[in-house]
């Protein structure tokens, strides 16, 4: 998710406490997660619409509360090396949301 949405994972709030702006932004866990990812891309990177597609996806799989249900290392290294490799159309660019 930090990097689709070039955001730091935690931030220190001036009281001393730990936030997490991006998990709140997002809410992983709540239904419509991968429309709130869409809304948090990183508008700057111009990320191809079919790799972010994608790569929301697996980010949100690997934030599974249940750990048999998130996917294993190796399976997540396949998928990133796999979506480095596409040569998505210029059409395909997501430029705004």
């Amino acid at each position: 998710l930090e990097l689709l949405a070039n955001k730091p994972p935690a931030l220190s709030s001036p009281q001393g406490d730990m936030v997490f702006p991006l998990l709140e932004a997002v809410q992983p866990y709540a239904q419509g997660a991968h429309r709130r990812v869409m809304q948090s891309l990183d508008q700057g990177a111009e990320w191809p619409h079919a790799i972010v597609d994608e790569f929301a996806d697996l980010a949100l799989a690997c934030l599974d509360p249940s750990p048999p249900r998130r996917p294993s290392f190796a399976a997540v290294a396949k998928s990133l090396k796999r979506l480095t490799t596409m040569k998505p159309r210029c059409s395909q660019m997501v430029l705004t949301w």
